[in-house]
């Protein structure tokens, strides 16, 4: 096995295991539990679970999604999402490699969204401590790359989009008399702008829009947690903004 291939597979092992060590944290903070000292446990009986219970993926799969205690089934979104973060950290290795910095970096900005994404999901809500570290993530990968001119045009598209942003959501909210973007939606795309600038955080914008809209339309509901849409846009910009943009000025 070379070097690469090794690689490949010790962040994918890395990603499922952060994917449901994430998991675990996101579930704690929805419900206001101790997320540091307690021990997992079966959401329907209580039991305390043990190693054999949580092996990412190969838990879930040899249990038969049910619960070894009770027989209560296990929601199959802790698998997909251990599998989501898998890839993830795969494909950031390999859009990455070999600045070290920007890897690192990267990893931990996708941690941060998937498990806000998470918690948006359960409780409709951000936490606004995932926006500050998402933005000290930032500032200490500025510190590493050394590019002031793109750190300041990043600052200011950060600035110009969450402003338009929230304008819109306000006058809309005062015409409609409905809200129509929480306010820990617009801090998280500014926290994303500072790593797209503006003109690949306008592509985040359209991107998690037709998401959140398929979204509506798929699952029928009139609200949704839009924190996902913006990560699974903002992780597809920040990894393959560039060839978006180059594939949308290629002419037909």
């Amino acid at each position: 096995m070379d070097s690469e291939s090794f690689c490949i597979i010790f962040l994918f092992v890395c990603g499922i295991c952060f994917g449901s060590f994430l998991n675990c944290i996101a579930l704690r903070i929805a419900r206001e539990e101790d997320w540091i000292r307690e021990r997992s446990y079966c959401l329907s009986c209580g039991h305390t679970l043990g190693f054999l219970d949580l092996i990412p993926i190969l838990s879930w799969l040899f249990l038969k999604g049910r619960c070894r205690y009770c027989g209560s089934r296990i929601s199959i979104r802790y698998p997909l999402s251990e599998l989501f973060m898998g890839v993830i950290f795969v494909l950031t290795y390999l859009k990455t490699t070999p600045d070290l910095s920007l890897m690192i970096s990267q990893l931990f900005l996708f941690s941060l969204f998937f498990c806000l994404s998470l918690i948006d999901s359960d409780t409709y809500t951000i936490p606004d401590v995932f926006i500050v570290l998402g933005i000290l993530n930032r500032i200490v990968l500025a510190v590493f790359q050394r590019d002031l001119q793109t750190d300041l045009n990043d600052l200011i598209g950060a600035f110009l989009i969450a402003f338009g942003i929230y304008a819109t959501a306000y006058l809309t909210e005062r015409i409609s008399g409905r809200e129509c973007m929480g306010g820990g939606d617009v801090k998280l795309i500014f926290m994303v702008c500072l790593y797209t600038g503006f003109y690949n955080g306008i592509l985040v914008l359209f991107l998690s829009s037709f998401l959140g809209l398929l979204t509506v339309i798929v699952s029928g509901k009139r609200k949704i947690p839009f924190g996902p849409c913006i990560y699974l846009a903002a992780a597809a910009v920040i990894l393959y903004g560039d060839q978006m943009i180059h594939l949308l000025n290629y002419p037909l």
